[in-house]
C-alpha cells in the first residue's frame, strides 16, 4: 500500500509541477474550471486507480447511540497498540482492571490475519459547535479506518471483521471488573452491587478430581457452544444444581465458575421475591458477557425441592458436594500448608473414611493461627485430634441410639404384654 501511495504521489506531484508552469498561459475562466475539476475529482480519481479499499467506523452511529463496533475495535487495537504502536493514549476506567491503551491520533498499525495484511488508523478531528451540548467531548469526532486490498474484500467482510468484533468484545470482558449483584426487600431491580473479587479457582477446589474435571469440561464446552445452541433452536443457557451439607463448598464452586468464564454474579435471594412477576423482572434485567447464561441453584436439602424444579431441561447437571474425603483433604493441605505428602496423611485419610466432616471443618483446623509459631505438622496434628474427637463423638452417639432403641423396644414389649388377653 505504501509503495502504491508513493508512486501515485510522485505522479501527482509531477502533474502539479507542469500545471504550475502552464497555468499562467491559460485564460482565467479555463483556469477556474480546471481548479474546480481537480479539487472535486482528484480524490475520486485516486480512489479509482487505487487497488485499496477503506471502511470507516465512527464513534457514534448517530447523534445519541454509541457504535458498538467502534468499542470492540478499540479494545482489539488497544491490545496490539501496547506492543506495536509508536503513539498511544492511555485512559483509566474505574470498571476496568488496568489502564486502557488506545492508538494515538493519526497513528497507523498493520494487522495480519490468516496471511492477509490490513492497516488500521485512528483519527480525531475537532468540530466547531454552534450550540450547547450535554455530551462529553462533543466538539471532537473520532473514527477508526480500516484499509485493505480490494482482492480481499469478501475475506474481510466474512472472516476478518467478525473475528475482530468477537475478539474485541472478549478482550473488553476480560479487562472489565466483574460485579456481584444482589436483590433486596421491596426491590424489583438489581440496585445493590459490589466489585466481585474472589480468589477461587478450579485448581484450588477441594473435591474429587474426576468430578472437578467433569464440571470444568462441561463449562468449557458450554462457553464455545453458541453455534450449537442456535442450531438446535434453544437459548444459550445451562443450569446446574449444587446440593450437599453446609460447608461443602457450593458458594466457592460458584465463584470459581464465575472466574473461569469471566461472568458477573447475580445472587438471587428467593425469600425476598414476593411473586412470579417480580422474579421474571429480575431475571430479565440480568446482563452478561454475551447471550449466554449460567443458572445455578444451591440447596442443603435436595430432597425437599419440588421435582418439577430440578427436572432435566431445567437443571442440566446435578452435582453433589459431599463430605471431605482423602482426595479433597490433599487439595486443602496443598492450598493451606503447601504440603503434598506427610506421614500423617495416611492417618488422616483413614479417619476421613470413618466420619463425616465438611471441607470447611477441615480447612478451619489446618489453617495456621500464626505464621511464625505454627508449623505445618502442628496443623496436621491439630486436625488429627479434631477427627479423633469427632470419631469418638460418633461412636458415643451410636451407642446412645442403640440403648434408646433397646429401651423403646422393651417398653413396647411391656405394653404389648399388658394388653394381652388371657
Amino acid at each position: 500500500m505504501e509503495m502504491f501511495s508513493s508512486q501515485f504521489g510522485s505522479g501527482l506531484a509531477g502533474l502539479m509541477f507542469i500545471w504550475t508552469i502552464y497555468r499562467h498561459y491559460l485564460p482565467p475562466k479555463l483556469h477556474e474550471a480546471i481548479e474546480y475539476f481537480t479539487s472535486r475529482y482528484t480524490h475520486k480519481l485516486a480512489s479509482y486507480f487505487s487497488p485499496y479499499l477503506d471502511i470507516t467506523f465512527d464513534e457514534y452511529s448517530n447523534r445519541f447511540n454509541r457504535n458498538e463496533a467502534y468499542d470492540a475495535i478499540q479494545s482489539y487495537l488497544g491490545d496490539k497498540s501496547s506492543t506495536e504502536a509508536k503513539s498511544m493514549n492511555a485512559d483509566y476506567d474505574e470498571d476496568a482492571k488496568s489502564l486502557l491503551i488506545k492508538l494515538g491520533n493519526n497513528e497507523e498499525i498493520m494487522d495480519e490475519y490468516n496471511g492477509v495484511q490490513v492497516w488500521w488508523s485512528f483519527v480525531k478531528q475537532h468540530v466547531e459547535q454552534t450550540a450547547f451540548s450535554y455530551f462529553r467531548n462533543s466538539n471532537e469526532k473520532r473514527h477508526y479506518t480500516l484499509v485493505f486490498h480490494a482482492k480481499h474484500r469478501k475475506f474481510i467482510m466474512d472472516k476478518y471483521l467478525p473475528y475482530v468484533l468477537e475478539e474485541g468484545e472478549a478482550i473488553t470482558n476480560r479487562n472489565r471488573r466483574r460485579k456481584l449483584y444482589t436483590n433486596g426487600d421491596d426491590e424489583d431491580m438489581w440496585d445493590n452491587y459490589i466489585d466481585f473479587k474472589h480468589p477461587a479457582r478450579f485448581g484450588m477446589l477441594a473435591m474429587e478430581e474426576d468430578k472437578k474435571q467433569m464440571i470444568l469440561e462441561d463449562l468449557q464446552w458450554f462457553k464455545g457452544a453458541k453455534d450449537y445452541y442456535a442450531q438446535i433452536g434453544k437459548p444459550w443457557k445451562r443450569g446446574y444444581l449444587l446440593y450437599g451439607p453446609p460447608g461443602t463448598g457450593k458458594s466457592t464452586l460458584v465463584a470459581a465458575m464465575a472466574n473461569l468464564l469471566d461472568y458477573d454474579i447475580y445472587d438471587l435471594e428467593l425469600t425476598a421475591v414476593k411473586n412470579n412477576k417480580q422474579l421474571r423482572r429480575l431475571l430479565i434485567e440480568t446482563t452478561s458477557c454475551g447471550e449466554e447464561r449460567i443458572i445455578v441453584f444451591t440447596t442443603n436439602h435436595v430432597d425437599k425441592l419440588d421435582p418439577a424444579l430440578i427436572r432435566p431441561g431445567r437443571m442440566d447437571l446435578h452435582i453433589e458436594l459431599s463430605y471431605c474425603r482423602y482426595e479433597a483433604f490433599k487439595m486443602l493441605a496443598k492450598n493451606y500448608l503447601r504440603l503434598e505428602s506427610h506421614p500423617l496423611f495416611e492417618t488422616i485419610g483413614t479417619l476421613l473414611e470413618e466420619i463425616d466432616v465438611t471441607p470447611a471443618d477441615v480447612a478451619e483446623n489446618i489453617m495456621p493461627r500464626s505464621v511464625k509459631a505454627t508449623t505445618a505438622e502442628d496443623c496436621l496434628k491439630k486436625l488429627v485430634v479434631y477427627l479423633e474427637k469427632a470419631k469418638q463423638a460418633k461412636k458415643l452417639k451410636a451407642e446412645q441410639e442403640l440403648v434408646l432403641k433397646g429401651e423403646e423396644k422393651s417398653a413396647s414389649g411391656e405394653i404389648s404384654g399388658e394388653n394381652k388377653i388371657i
